[in-house]
């Protein structure tokens, strides 16, 4: 086992020559210096987290909510990851469900007491940058990081796929301030020219009006798209949504917090769970709109503190499901372990084994679910395309296309999480119910009392 965090950013690597390995990343931590420490899990030895225990640092884990052999965290020879408590006094939860022992994925968020740890299967060693500024906790991040980087060392074209600027905008000036470099935002490719050789323009794909071999001529100064474009996949550097990259989730919502209220925050673990098992609806746009609503409501952010509170503000995040208990027996019919149940109306489903899943207050995932349900009943190999799907979830809304497309990939991501996972398939041009699914439909309504 060893730690793991190398805050140099400007460390060359090929990621794809990387093995992988199994890790913890704390992600919700009382201390701020404690907050992205990683730590390795070798095969055949034991990660042992409690107050005892030394594992991510002297005291980092001393804390009157953790026992002192809390849980126990084991990688077998297969290469499976599982975790088991101790005999805890406050248990050992994984995805919001309290465990004795469980398996482990990449992406799982297990809390033990008021501290919380990511899953990451991703190299033993990797350049992290924990700051509030452009965060590179995840592996996701870094991949994207240092793929951006070195395509502007060698004073190349890069097109930015991601979902807004804001996403990637702190990243691309933090590689262009190491490079000796400043962005600059143009309207055109003759504005681009004007600039001097410090000075990296930024264009949209929008206004990007010239042929592959035009743009591929910049080799010998640097320019950035904004956007992907057809025929340049070889030279386009993509940020994963922010569901895919949780372990910074933490600090882009510190960050956006302090600036929206003007001061900053500590987050109470209740707080914090829910936000790193919530799943956000749009990358860090949604999150700073979302900030700014609660800076407008002094009572939301006098203490972080929110145990039990709706967060579902516009732009923010919604309750995840795994903290609902289960239904009463007349919210739904009784199902068969097997069948998919989805509520002719969108606004809730069930997955096979699993508790009843509510989309009332996830007016867009409901949308877009009945609008499934709806297109399946007329014909089952019914496709919805993108444009269908925006016009579904967010009628009335004037969106680009490339904006379209991604609040649909990121909707039908989070649909999929939440427990319909291969019950959504990708076809050419749009998505669609499986038509290999056992799909049953219901009238019947989800019962509020057996979601408190």
């Amino acid at each position: 086992m060893s730690t793991t965090v190398r805050e140099d950013s400007a460390v060359e690597f090929d990621p794809s020559a990387l093995a992988r390995r199994w890790s913890l990343v704390v992600v919700h931590h009382r201390s701020v210096a404690v907050l992205g420490r990683r730590r390795v899990i070798a095969a055949g030895a034991a990660l042992d987290i409690g107050r005892a225990c030394g594992a991510f640092g002297d005291g980092a884990l001393d804390d009157p909510q953790l026992s002192r052999a809390h849980a126990r965290f084991e990688l077998d020879a297969r290469g499976s990851l599982t975790v088991n408590d101790l005999g805890s006094a406050n248990g050992t939860w994984v995805d919001g469900a309290r465990v004795g022992v469980a398996s482990l994925r990449a992406g799982s968020i297990v809390r033990t007491g008021p501290v919380f740890f990511a899953v990451q299967h991703a190299p033993e060693t990797y350049p992290m940058r924990r700051s509030e500024r452009a965060p590179a906790v995840a592996w996701a991040t870094v991949e994207f990081g240092q793929r951006l980087r070195s395509m502007l060392a060698a004073r190349e074209v890069v097109c930015v796929d991601a979902a807004c600027a804001g996403a990637w905008r702190e990243h691309a000036e933090c590689a262009a301030e190491e490079l000796g470099l400043s962005l600059r935002s143009v309207a055109s490719l003759a504005d681009a020219r004007a600039l001097g050789a410090s000075q990296l323009p930024v264009l949209s794909a929008q206004h990007a009006r010239a042929s592959r071999d035009e743009l591929l001529s910049w080799r010998s100064r640097a320019l950035i798209i904004d956007g992907a474009l057809e025929g340049l996949a070889e030279r386009t550097a993509r940020l994963p949504a922010l569901v895919d990259r949780l372990e910074d989730l933490p600090w882009i919502v510190r960050a956006a917090l302090a600036r929206a209220v003007g001061q900053s925050v500590e987050m109470d673990p209740g707080f914090a769970g829910r936000l790193l098992m919530a799943a956000w609806p749009e990358d860090v746009d949604g999150v700073h709109r979302w900030a700014e609503s609660v800076a407008r409501r002094p009572e939301r952010h006098e203490r972080l503190a929110w145990v039990g509170e709706d967060l579902a503000l516009t732009g923010g995040p919604r309750e995840a499901p795994s903290d609902r208990p289960a239904p009463s027996a007349h919210s739904a019919p009784q199902l068969s372990s097997e069948q998919l149940v989805l509520a002719r109306d969108g606004t809730w489903f069930r997955a096979a084994g699993e508790a009843p899943v509510d989309l009332r207050t996830r007016i867009a995932l409901a949308r877009i679910l009945r609008a499934l349900v709806a297109a399946h009943g007329e014909d089952p190999r019914k496709t919805l395309s993108l444009e269908d799907i925006v016009n579904a979830g967010w009628p009335g809304e004037k969106l680009i296309s490339d904006s379209g497309a991604n609040r649909v990939y990121v909707a039908v991501a989070t649909l999929r999480k939440l427990g319909l996972r291969d019950a959504i398939e990708r076809r050419e041009g749009g998505y669609r119910l499986a038509t290999r699914e056992s799909l049953t439909l219901s009238d019947a309504e989800f019962d509020a009392e057996g979601t408190r």
